[in-house]
């Protein structure tokens, strides 16, 4: 009775009032303890039992099993072979699993599925799919089992294998299955890289697993649950098909918090943050009040409309006045329902950052009660990224003076890369250096975007020989370390070694250069005078690589071919442009028609910087550069006349 009201201390005085207990007794405080979240607890008294004498039965055996999933739960799992393990779990799995063999219960289907369940979430797949093969008798349970285990464990095609291979041995799915399946199909989304069609970027081959499941679904039971219906509106957001996602969304007969949560954070992932918005405010129209991830989704949608908004300068700082705005009025909202928590407070903190406003984003974080890592590293990088490095500094320094009265985490591996962004700006080596060391104490110099910061401040500061250590130093280098160290030797002028580095990221690691490799062989090229072969690989980007190239890719290329005098070539290549090309591209084609004398090109990039409304600024600079292109031609007319 008092385990079942909660009511433990007293459930746990009487029991060890008792004279004899049974294994009904030591059951009803196992599951109890499990209940209320002291998993831990519930199996030292499964252990107690056994050393007391009582044998456990089946059913105090499946109550140990689910002490031990939950602890599961609790467990902070470590990294082996690129799989997240709970070493402390699973050698207790372990351990009542030979205790199931002893008596033959792990044959027991309900057994044999907690089993299944248990070692899933200890991070051993191979454990629970040996188990579930092992069974001489499966129910849908064993197969929800397996399949969920291999979908939350990152293993979305072998746990879609499964659901497959259940239907073809006759067993129906229940909803619980489709669940599953779905979370499996989510998974394969998130590795699978997406492709262009029709303008969206879809993940294709997870779009049609999704697809598949949700016929299945229909078929199966001929409407979706508000539940299901909710995880469909999530998995095809997630591989990137926002039309089917709101279809689905919009059939809902009831909507769940969860439902509009998803919807929106569907339309953020997917670059359509005014439509996100759009739909929060429906949200309130609906009579349905936002909860804090609703609000971590709806300033989400702010900062990634700050992504794509053009900056203005604002008392002297370069602010996204629209974002800035709605955001605010959010945290308006947010702070009225009294739902600023840890979360919602830290994702203020990253908007407001996004959006410019530094002064903002600091008065939200200085006005937080607790800070988790996360605030720290939210702060810092948002300093960094608005030109705050010294501030991000002393920021950084005052963590670790809080960590050490324990009233700040200690620096995580995020911490860490905002600090050495901080430094690679600022080009303060001795403080990076000092930096290193403190990583090197925390044990997180084998974290690899910790060694590419590191590879990437030292370049940055011209120390290549600390680089080349740092970057000879990480065992799976991937197309960041790379480029960090290309990087590097290109802000010094070897040009020569960066080539021959670019070809050994291709040989060696099987690596495939992204748009900042691109960058630092065409500033090599640039630096070199290169033009031939920075043509080559400026066309090899899209072409050989598939990358389209940027508009700082775009710059080095027109400035290069105007400094070596190839000119129409330059005209060509801006006019080609997917982007509006600016007052700097056609400035530095109308310095090199000077340069050149070159009037016809000087007057094609001046009509461009005229006509199209430029600064008058850059207006003021175009017009003084075209009248002394327009006096040395008619100076050269004069001359050949007079010869």
């Amino acid at each position: 009775m008092y385990v079942k009201s909660g009511s433990l201390d007293t459930a746990r005085s009487l029991f060890e009032g008792m004279k004899q207990r049974s294994a009904v007794s030591w059951t009803a405080m196992i599951v109890g303890y499990t209940q209320i979240g002291r998993p831990e607890l519930a199996l030292e008294l499964y252990d107690r039992m056994q050393n007391e004498g009582c044998e456990p039965d089946r059913v105090t055996l499946l109550a140990a099993l689910k002490a031990c999933a939950a602890f599961a739960k609790k467990e902070k799992g470590q990294l082996l072979d690129q799989k997240v393990v709970r070493l402390k779990c699973l050698a207790t799995a372990s351990r009542l699993y030979s205790q199931a063999c002893q008596g033959g219960d792990q044959m027991d289907t309900a057994v044999g599925n907690s089993l299944i369940d248990l070692f899933a979430k200890c991070g051993s797949l191979e454990d629970a799919r040996r188990q579930f093969e092992s069974m001489p008798k499966r129910n849908v349970v064993s197969w929800n089992c397996i399949i969920l285990g291999y979908a939350l464990g990152g293993e979305g095609r072998i746990a879609l294998e499964f659901f497959a291979r259940m239907q073809e041995q006759g067993y129906q799915p229940s909803d619980v299955t489709f669940l599953a399946a779905l979370k499996a199909c989510a998974s394969m989304a998130d590795k699978e890289e997406g492709k262009l069609v029709e303008g969206k970027i879809l993940k294709v081959t997870s779009l049609d697993r999704g697809r598949l499941i949700h016929f299945q679904a229909l078929r199966n039971g001929g409407s979706l649950g508000l539940a299901l219906g909710t995880s469909f509106v999530d998995v095809f957001a997630k591989c990137g098909s926002m039309v089917e996602a709101r279809k689905i969304f919009e059939e809902l007969q009831t909507r769940s918090m969860v439902s509009w949560t998803v919807m929106i954070l569907g339309y953020v992932q997917n670059g359509e943050p005014d439509t996100a918005l759009r739909l929060f405010a429906r949200m309130w129209d609906e009579r349905c009040a936002p909860d804090g991830l609703a609000f971590v989704a709806a300033l989400k949608a702010c900062a990634s409309l700050a992504e794509t908004e053009e900056a203005k300068l604002v008392g002297g700082r370069l602010v996204k006045s629209v974002a800035l705005e709605r955001g605010r009025a959010i945290h308006s909202q947010a702070a009225g329902a009294g739902l600023v928590d840890l979360v919602v407070a830290n994702t203020l903190i990253d908007m407001y950052a996004k959006c410019g406003s530094i002064w903002d984003a600091r008065h939200v974080f200085e006005a937080m009660k607790k800070r988790s890592a996360v605030s720290w590293n939210c702060i810092l990088m948002g300093c960094v990224h608005n030109g705050e490095a010294e501030l991000a500094l002393e920021l950084y320094r005052r963590m670790q003076r809080q960590q050490s009265s324990l009233s700040s985490p200690p620096p995580d591996a995020v911490t860490f890369v905002a600090a050495l962004k901080a430094c690679a700006t600022l080009a303060a080596l001795e403080v990076g250096t000092q930096i290193e060391a403190e990583i090197c104490n925390a044990g997180l110099e084998c974290e690899l975007m910790v060694a590419n910061s590191l590879v990437d401040l030292y370049g940055k500061c011209g120390a290549m020989g600390e680089a080349e250590r740092v970057f000879s130093s990480v065992p799976r280098k991937d197309v960041v370390t790379w480029s960090c160290l290309i990087a590097g030797y290109s802000s010094r002028g070897d040009a020569l070694l960066v080539f021959e580095l670019f070809e050994r990221m291709q040989v060696e690691d099987k690596l495939q250069p992204d748009g900042i490799t691109f960058l630092s062989l065409l500033t090599s090229c640039a630096a070199a005078g290169l033009a031939s072969r920075a043509k080559e690989y400026f066309v090899s980007m899209q072409a050989v690589y598939g990358i389209t190239p940027s508009i700082e890719h775009y710059n080095c290329v027109v400035d290069l071919l105007g400094r070596v005098g190839q000119l129409q070539d330059a005209v060509e290549i801006a006019r080609s442009m997917p982007y509006d090309p600016g007052a700097v591209v056609w400035m530095a084609l109308l310095d090199a028609a000077e340069k050149w004398s070159d009037p016809e090109v000087g007057r094609t990039a001046y009509e461009f910087l005229v006509e199209r409304g430029r600064s008058s600024k850059a207006a003021g600079a175009a017009s003084a550069i075209m009248a002394k292109i327009q006096a040395h031609a008619g100076k050269l007319s004069k001359d050949s006349f007079l010869k």
